[in-house]
């Protein structure tokens, strides 16, 4: 049965079970998000990386909701799936929550989780673009999101999770929903190491520690190996 996005979205375009059941939730819960973000951050936000914020939520309801609505869906497979569908739409949820309640209760906390998390990330950004361009990273002037990667660990915390954020110019950080003090001083310690001349040349992402969260500068986990002289480059 059909599960792609709709072609004049720009997301990612990935197989998405029932996503045909859990758009509306979706497009509701993005009204809601951008309706609290002021004007000047949310310009900071290409389509495409709106796009992709709405992916992220699609597919956590999915693979939330996926199991049940499979196990109603094989009930009345010969029905064909439109029609599966229109039922939902039409009372198959109410019917399903009735049996179901605390089903309903995970749907709205993953909805709301996502909504908080995601308006706290935005507004943290637009906040503080200035001190990453100055301490963090070097960006291009006009500069905006193209794309925010949150796959990267498990949420925890309401919803809260590593997010990668990328920028028109390439230009990639780490968003961190946690204290980051010991990273500053994990890097300047390692800052302070290689003026002594070691061996080795370490490396360490820089950080910017706010209050409860932060943001380093992104590096790729797998290492450049050089077999000719120039010494190795360890990542830390």
């Amino acid at each position: 049965f059909p599960t792609r996005r709709s072609s004049d979205l720009p997301g990612s375009g990935k197989p998405v079970a029932f996503e045909q059941l859990l758009l509306p939730v979706v497009d509701e819960a993005e009204v809601r998000l951008w309706s609290g973000v002021d004007a000047q951050t949310s310009a900071l936000f290409t389509d495409h990386a709106r796009a992709g914020l709405r992916d992220a939520l699609l597919e956590h309801l999915s693979g939330l909701c996926a199991p049940a609505l499979y196990a109603l869906l094989d009930t009345v497979r010969p029905t064909g799936y439109r029609k599966f569908v229109a039922d939902m739409k039409t009372d198959g949820f109410q019917r399903l929550f009735e049996t179901k309640p605390v089903f309903l209760r995970l749907i709205a906390t993953m909805t709301r989780q996502w909504i908080d998390a995601t308006r706290e990330l935005i507004e943290r950004l637009g906040a503080d673009l200035s001190v990453i361009r100055a301490d963090l990273v070097v960006m291009t002037a006009e500069i905006r999101v193209t794309g925010i990667h949150s796959d990267l660990g498990d949420q925890h915390n309401g919803g809260r999770s590593v997010h990668i954020v990328t920028f028109t110019d390439d230009t990639r950080i780490v968003y961190k929903p946690k204290d980051l003090g010991v990273d500053v001083a994990w890097h300047t310690l390692v800052e302070r190491l290689n003026r002594s001349g070691p061996p080795v040349d370490l490396r360490a992402p820089r950080a910017l520690a706010r209050r409860g969260y932060g943001w380093t500068e992104f590096i790729e986990h797998a290492a450049r190996v050089d077999h000719g002289a120039r010494p190795v480059r360890r990542r830390l």
